[in-house]
């Protein structure tokens, strides 16, 4: 049906963390996967092909047969027997067997992030060794590499000879968590050669390699005591992380002060959710304190651009000069300063970042502090729920990278704005869920709808929410068009007879949220309680698309107040929408007198 067999291609093979370890640490269980693809496979291979006349086999083996690697035995080994296979059977019965030792290909470098990526084989260069392999009529083995191999089978050579160098071990006596955090950074900056470690910096991105971290392994082994497997160092990549591990596993028997983390209980005697910190980024303020200043007293801090700031920002002449122009804008300052190394970041991944990542992780960061929590050490789970706007950032970054599609693919968590919250949940190390929101002007709400009801299902004990918006460049105004959403004079007059649109500024916020009964039982700084949220949609109950609608404003605002249990003659306050639109705000005061 598919025609002749002329070649077959074996490629099969398997390669997690969980296979690293020293030979004296390895089972038989853990070995068979790897037996199993390369081994057996190949002699079942050869055994099916035996009668066949096929013009060339190719077995897939891995440069870790030739350099060895990490706690790579079981994988070498599967790797050798295929090398040798294949010299075995070269030109047998009229087949042509090969092994081709491939380097690291640049998708394992993203799925294992072992390996550092400048080793990797890009896939462009892959295929083109390939076009060379196919063509070999000389050798039965061929190794693929983008590195000088000889300066890296050197390091394998003289690597036990720096080891017995390393100055004579040190017992120390420890007592106390902080002394051993203290020591394994030592040897951290004593191994890699740095003058300083942060205990949440990974271990890879400090510069470690295969080679480097057998060694640190050696020594946290002779000097500390410490027999830990190569495999921890990859599943608890920070010093911080290892220490954790350390203080939950009784096997290492390591006589600390005990501060194992509480069997926490989460209340759910009531779904009263307290807000318990706050950070926020405005035009015209840098925080929540001067944003309330500016409200108490009324004012507008839009700003109104000059020709040269226009101009610098690419708009043009024609264009600025236009009738309909409008140079306004509420724009949030320094939004170019951001401190990566605070965060866990290089400076490359810094530029690239979408300054809306940059402005939320530091709002995220600050809320929590505002709230007295550091998630680096809190022992329940925190859930993150935001929501940013869709801006032209990610077209720019990648411009700037075009030409390199392995720190393409790496960008995309940096600048595509559907990543920055799970980014930032690894970065600052949270447990509970974590929810990208866009549903338009409600993204933060929503996002705050659903924070509080992670809390009340019990998925998270706390819960950060939020929204942000920052669009680059910064200082450009806009066309303004006769009935559209936008203001021809750059004013927004909310629920005014003189209102004729809205205007779109930056902005970010952030609140904490905890059970109010735990937030209580624990002391925390209470700025409000929410005891009711509700979301819902309009469907097609209105005149198009973009259209608000007075029966489903009027029902979530309903079901808000019957989630609350509060009489509605008893709120005193409303916040609205407030768009200053025609449309817009009518019907929402029509909602809202429905629903009073």
């Amino acid at each position: 049906m598919f025609g002749q067999i002329n070649g077959v291609i074996h490629a099969a093979g398997t390669l997690h963390t969980n296979n690293f370890g020293l030979i004296r640490e390895t089972s038989f269980e853990e070995s068979k996967e790897q037996f199993n693809t390369k081994i057996y496979g190949t002699l079942v291979l050869s055994k099916v092909l035996k009668e066949h006349n096929v013009d060339i086999i190719i077995l897939m083996s891995s440069l870790s047969s030739i350099l060895g690697g990490l706690g790579h035995i079981v994988y070498s080994s599967a790797n050798k027997f295929m090398d040798a296979f294949s010299q075995k059977c070269y030109r047998k019965n009229n087949q042509k067997w090969l092994t081709v030792n491939w380097d690291v290909w640049q998708n394992k470098v993203v799925e294992e992030s072992i390996l550092v990526i400048k080793n990797a084989i890009m896939y462009e260069e892959g295929n083109k060794a390939f076009d060379y392999i196919i063509a070999n009529e000389t050798f039965p083995q061929i190794l693929v590499s983008t590195t000088e191999l000889q300066e890296r089978i050197d390091n394998w050579l003289h690597f036990w000879e720096k080891t017995e160098n390393l100055q004579k071990e040190r017992v120390k006596d420890i007592h106390e968590w902080k002394d051993l955090e203290n020591e394994l950074a030592r040897i951290f900056k004593e191994i890699l050669g740095l003058e300083t470690v942060n205990r949440n910096d990974n271990f890879f991105e400090m510069g470690a390699t295969s080679l480097t971290l057998i060694q640190i392994n050696e020594q946290i082994r002779r000097e500390l005591k410490l027999n830990l497997t190569i495999e921890k160092l990859f599943t608890y990549p920070t010093i911080y992380q290892l220490i954790n591990f350390l203080k939950e596993d009784d096997a290492f028997g390591v006589s600390f002060k005990n501060d194992k983390k509480k069997n926490t209980v989460i209340s759910h005697s009531t779904k009263d959710i307290a807000v318990i910190g706050m950070s926020g980024r405005f035009p015209g303020a840098k925080n929540i304190s001067e944003y309330w200043e500016n409200i108490k007293n009324g004012l507008e801090t839009i700003s109104e651009f000059t020709d040269q700031e226009l101009w610098e920002n690419g708009v043009s002449k024609e264009e600025m000069y236009s009738e309909y122009y409008v140079r306004r804008k509420g724009v949030i300052q320094n939004v170019e300063k951001f401190d990566p190394e605070t965060f866990g970041y290089n400076l490359n991944e810094a530029e690239l970042m979408d300054p809306q990542m940059r402005i939320f992780h530091e709002c995220t960061w600050e809320a929590l502090e505002d709230a007295g929590y550091n998630p680096q050490i809190y022992n329940g789970k925190i859930g993150l729920y935001g929501g940013a706007a869709t801006t032209h950032w990610p077209y720019m970054a990648m411009a700037k990278i075009a030409s390199n599609p392995a720190a393409q693919f790496n960008a995309v968590s940096l600048t595509d704005k559907d990543f920055i919250f799970s980014k930032i949940a690894y970065n600052l190390n949270l447990h509970g869920p974590c929810v990208s929101v866009q549903t338009g002007c409600s993204t933060s709400l929503v996002a705050l709808h659903q924070a509080c009801q992670g809390i009340q299902n019990g998925e998270c004990e706390m819960a950060i929410a939020g929204g942000v918006y920052v669009s680059v460049p910064q200082k450009i105004g806009y066309l303004y068009q006769a009935g559209m959403l936008s203001s021809p004079d750059g004013h927004c007059r909310a629920f005014d007879h003189n209102a004729n649109g809205t205007l779109f500024s930056e902005g970010a916020g952030v609140v904490v949220l905890k059970n109010l009964e735990q937030a209580l039982e624990d002391g925390d700084h209470i700025y409000a309680v929410i005891k009711g949220s509700a979301i819902n949609n309009d469907g097609n109950r209105k005149v198009g698309y973009t259209a608000p609608s007075t029966k489903g404003q009027y029902e979530v605002i309903h079901a808000a107040i019957q989630e609350s249990g509060i009489s509605p003659e008893n709120i005193d306050y409303i916040e609205a929408h407030g768009t200053a639109t025609h449309l817009g705000d009518p019907i929402e005061i029509e909602a809202l007198k429905q629903a009073f």
